[in-house]
C-alpha cells in the first residue's frame, strides 16, 4: 500500500511538472515581437512615424546576437 501511495505521488509530481515546463515554454516562445503591419497607403504621417518606429524595433531585437 505505500508503495502505491509513493507511485502515485511521483506521477503527480511527475505531471506537475510537465505542466509547468509546458507553461514556462509557452511563454519564452511569445516573448519575440511580431513583425509589425505596413499600414497602408492611405496612412497619416503620425501612422508612418509609428510603423517605421516599431519596425525599427523589431529588425534591432531580430538581428541582435544571440
Amino acid at each position: 500500500m505505500m508503495q502505491m501511495a509513493a507511485l502515485q505521488t511521483r506521477w503527480l509530481s511527475l505531471v506537475t511538472l510537465t505542466c509547468c515546463m509546458a507553461l514556462f515554454l509557452s511563454h519564452c516562445a511569445h516573448a519575440a515581437p511580431s513583425e509589425p503591419q505596413h499600414p497602408g497607403d492611405n496612412a497619416t504621417p503620425e501612422e508612418l512615424a509609428k510603423y517605421i518606429s516599431d519596425l525599427y524595433q523589431y529588425m534591432t531585437f531580430v538581428s541582435r546576437p544571440r
